[in-house]
């Protein structure tokens, strides 16, 4: 039972991490379970705890404990933060999606610890040595992996029709927006998303500048006119590129734009 338990909540584990390439709804439950696994797995193990300040301690008991705290303490991090972003509690205002990728990261490197602690029991010699330095490498993956697999598959996506939807506020006088996207202004290549392509979001497959989705909401509640900002030539769409010409063009004072009204 307890094998099976632990290998069921091993899956679970790297499932959980795999968020990226499955739906909020499955990722959830399979948080859910994998919290309720590892209660369960303390209750089975409830011999441990009682003897867990008792006896000597040597540098490989020391180090388990340590990491059983430490694990232990980034999973419920990781559960907190998870029912947070699920909206299951009224939350104070906090970057939970942060809190829940490091704590992500930090029962990774702590739960491989905690099997290459519990392998060395078994595994001795240079099979032992081999296991360290693949925990190592998946550990060092995990800290580096999990953030960049996070940037590079979070898209920002909208729904306009959605956003934009509500009534008008009522002022005194004629309000105009003025505002500059690198959408329109940028030669953004057919396959650009709104991950490798900075301030940009996606509503369906159209591409909209961040500030473009702005002055959007901004003309929705006041029915205002709308000027983007055209620059004379279009900029590259690597960022760096970008920024590194603008550079040059204010130290020549070479800039120049024209404005273009939104119907």
């Amino acid at each position: 039972m307890k094998k099976f338990l632990d290998s069921a909540l091993l899956i679970l584990f790297f499932i959980g991490l795999s968020s990226n390439f499955m739906s909020a709804q499955v990722h959830e439950a399979a948080g859910i379970i994998f919290v309720v696994g590892v209660i369960a797995h303390n209750v089975l193990n409830r011999g441990f705890y009682k003897n867990f300040l008792r006896g000597g301690f040597n540098r490989r008991r020391l180090v388990n404990h340590v990491t059983i705290i430490f694990f232990a303490a980034s999973v419920a991090v990781l559960a907190i933060s998870g029912a947070a972003l699920a909206e299951y509690f009224v939350a104070p205002e906090a970057n939970w999606r942060a809190v829940h990728l490091g704590a992500a990261v930090a029962s990774t490197v702590a739960l491989f610890a905690h099997i290459l602690i519990h392998a060395s029991r078994y595994v001795k010699g240079k099979t032992f040595y081999a296991a360290t330095i693949l925990t190592f490498v998946l550990a060092v993956g995990a800290v580096f992996g999990l953030p960049y697999l996070d940037r590079w598959f979070h898209k920002v996506e909208v729904n306009r029709a959605e956003i934009l939807r509500g009534e008008q506020l009522q002022l005194d006088g004629k309000v105009l927006i003025v505002y500059f996207s690198r959408v329109g202004n940028t030669n953004f290549p057919a396959q650009v998303d709104a991950v490798s392509g900075a301030s940009l979001m996606l509503d369906g497959n159209e591409k909209i500048g961040n500030a473009q989705m702005i002055a959007e909401i901004v003309r929705s509640l006041t029915g205002s006119d709308v000027f983007a900002i055209q620059t004379e030539k279009i900029y590259p769409a690597d960022y760096g590129e970008t920024v590194q010409l603008a550079k040059h063009e204010f130290s020549r004072n070479c800039g120049q734009f024209i404005l273009t009204r939104e119907e």
